[in-house]
């Protein structure tokens, strides 16, 4: 190009790189006015006359397509291109009028007093787009509460941590391997928040922004729209001035013509943009699954080895299932605490509150092992009189001043002390003072630490010492 352009740039300018790229766009507006002249110049009877009338017609066709594609392009530069954020910002008083009367316009559309141009087609593509933008910033917002909820808990943690430190039980191992878990875990999570940031939220933050000219375009159409209908609506009502039927008629083609651009140009691109920006979201909210199950992974490894530093008296920490450390921390408490409200400085309110949580979550955990539906209490309520005979005798051996005295006999009247609540439904809430009647003074399980007593409307069981019988509780 450079050694045929050289030595014709004296003669023509015809070997521009420029010039020889906008030819063929230039021609072809150019080949109606030819193949008008060759239809004048044809004769009707001439055998080439129908040809070159019918390539006049294609060919004008194809000039005004790329007409309007041309315009269509400008007039979605012009809202979208450089400089739109001053225009979008530019008041006078053209466009407050305009304004004025495209409100107008939509409240008599609403009322019903106007017709309105409905388009199903592009209504349903603004909907699916709409739906995208609202899920996208919904999406980004929770995503962004969530990291910071979880850093105040990762930090309470940290809090907990510090007051744990001011408490160093001679068997317990060196805390620093108690810190170096919670650095693990402080680092895990900053970790996780950079990948967060990097990976979901920084292409979730641009793809918000892409919609915000799709969604000006969108208002636009709808302000040309309006425009149209009162144009039209006007025309279709004013039949007097004929100058004043032709202005309005062609107010009203350069308004169709201007909203029909813009709606033509939304429903061939929005389909396409729909379909690339959930693709965008499945990925990204792909890669957040897959970075989350990273975290908590490390958040389980830093976890586990922290409670395996902090397991005292070398018992194995049960770490398979609820009811397994449930089972575990019933059993230290019993060991425990049974020696600790045997103290004669333990208050009497902690000596009856104590023995009744150690023994209700050790009693829970003992009968829900068997199979769902066999042996539940209900049963036991139902079968009382046979539990009844079994302790109708009462031993004439002396007692034992360490032993608990003997349960009262069936029938007799107690009184609760103090309020309980019921936790299952084989257990009855009484408060106290409630005056209550015993049915049975064991479980199914021979445990004389829960009684079966009647309030009269119905029955339950009750922790023994809750129940005052002859100015004593049963202890």
């Amino acid at each position: 190009m450079r050694f045929c352009n050289f030595p014709s740039r004296a003669v023509t300018q015809a070997w521009d790189l420029q010039s020889l790229l906008i030819k063929p766009v230039q021609r072809v507006l150019k080949y109606p006015l030819l193949l008008g002249k060759l239809v004048q110049t044809t004769g009707d009877g001439h055998p080439d006359y129908k040809p070159v009338h019918r390539a006049r017609q294609v060919v004008g066709q194809v000039a005004q397509d790329i007409n309007e594609i041309k315009r269509r392009k400008d007039l979605v530069e012009r809202y979208t291109g450089p400089g739109k954020e001053e225009r979008r910002g530019t008041v006078s008083v053209h466009s407050l009028q305009k304004k004025v009367r495209r409100f107008q316009q939509t409240l008599t559309q609403l009322t019903g007093l106007r017709s309105k141009t409905v388009d199903p087609e592009f209504e349903e593509l603004e909907q699916k787009m709409m739906s995208l933008e609202t899920f996208l910033r919904q999406l980004i917002r929770n995503i962004t509460t969530w990291q910071e909820d979880l850093q105040k808990a990762v930090d309470s943690q940290e809090v907990l941590g510090e007051g744990m430190l001011l408490y160093v039980p001679s068997d317990l191992r060196p805390l620093t391997c108690y810190q170096r878990s919670l650095g693990e875990l402080q680092g895990a999570v900053k970790t996780h928040g950079t990948s967060i940031t990097a990976h979901v939220l920084v292409p979730f933050q641009s793809l918000l922004s892409l919609f915000q000219d799709p969604l000006h375009l969108i208002s636009k159409r709808r302000d040309k729209l309006l425009d149209f209908d009162h144009l039209q609506y006007a025309l279709d009502h004013h039949t007097e001035d004929p100058e004043k039927i032709k202005q309005l008629r062609d107010a009203c083609t350069m308004a169709k013509r201007n909203y029909e651009a813009l709606n033509q140009q939304l429903i061939e691109e929005l389909p396409r943009f729909n379909q690339l920006v959930q693709s965008i979201i499945d990925h990204t909210v792909t890669v957040l699954f897959q970075l989350q199950f990273r975290f908590h992974t490390a958040v389980h490894a830093a976890l586990h080895q922290l409670a395996e530093q902090y397991t005292p008296r070398n018992r194995s920490l049960p770490l398979s299932s609820s009811e397994t450390i449930q089972a575990a921390h019933s059993e230290a408490l019993s060991e425990v605490g049974g020696q600790l409200i045997s103290l004669s400085i333990v208050p009497a309110s902690l000596t009856m509150s104590l023995p009744t949580a150690i023994r209700s979550g050790h009693r829970r955990v003992s009968e829900s092992s068997g199979p769902p539906g066999e042996g539940d209490r209900e049963d036991s309520i139902l079968s009382t009189s046979s539990e009844v005979d079994m302790d109708s005798s009462i031993s004439e051996e002396p007692l034992d001043p360490s032993e608990p005295p003997p349960p009262p006999e069936v029938g007799s009247s107690l009184t609760v002390m103090y309020d309980f609540e019921a936790q299952d439904r084989a257990e009855l809430t009484v408060a106290a003072g409630q005056e209550v009647i015993l049915r049975c003074p064991h479980d199914r399980v021979g445990s004389r630490e829960w009684w079966l007593v009647d309030c009269g409307d119905s029955a339950g069981y009750v922790p023994a010492n809750f129940l005052h019988y002859h100015g004593n509780a049963y202890t």
